[in-house]
């Protein structure tokens, strides 16, 4: 996940990406934290959560 949000807005195409993780009602995130995340890396995975907060 975190690839390929961060390949998206390489290209320009964030916004379209998130919107993939938008659409399930239920989105499991797993091993989070087994790696460690460079910051603009755990800047996408906050933007991509939040926005699924936001949406409720």
């Amino acid at each position: 996940m975190v690839r390929q949000l961060k390949a998206a807005d390489s290209i320009g195409r964030l916004a379209s990406k998130l919107r993939t993780y938008l659409r399930p009602n239920v989105l499991v995130v797993d091993e989070v934290g087994y790696l460690p995340l460079e910051r603009d890396e755990a800047n996408l995975v906050f933007q991509m959560l939040s926005k699924r907060y936001e949406k409720g």
